[in-house]
């Protein structure tokens, strides 16, 4: 499994602030700080792919990285909001409220099982 914490120390830890990649016919491809100082040096591949490794690694700067994490402790929280469940079930055409205004209960309790399930199953 992922260890989101690890992942989150190191990013805390890094050069913050939007990386940039930086490539060059001459100079091997570079990742870069706002100030400009190479945090990383993509040595030459034999696929061809190190502008590409550096502009993936740049992407996935220390902000990024954190608001990833934040986002899947959200999705796999066991207690999300019922105002996002009810919009998930909405969003694929199951109301959960009756003609009458009376939400259904059961189903909700079924969503909610079913969601849970999921997440489990997702973690593992």
């Amino acid at each position: 499994m992922i260890n989101l914490d690890q992942i989150e120390r190191e990013a805390r830890e890094a050069t913050q602030g939007k990386w940039d990649a930086a490539h060059s016919m001459v100079a091997r491809s570079r990742v870069v700080s706002p100030e400009g100082e190479t945090l990383a040096v993509i040595s030459y591949s034999d696929d061809g792919l190190d502008a590409q490794n550096a502009t993936h690694i740049a992407n996935m700067d220390p902000e990024t990285t954190l608001a990833l994490i934040g986002e899947v402790r959200r999705l796999r929280s066991p207690e999300l909001e019922d105002v996002e469940v009810e919009a998930a079930l909405n969003s694929v055409g199951i109301t959960v409220w009756g003609p009458d205004g009376e939400r259904f209960q059961k189903m909700f309790a079924a969503a909610m099982s079913a969601r849970q399930a999921l997440g489990e199953n997702n973690e593992s």
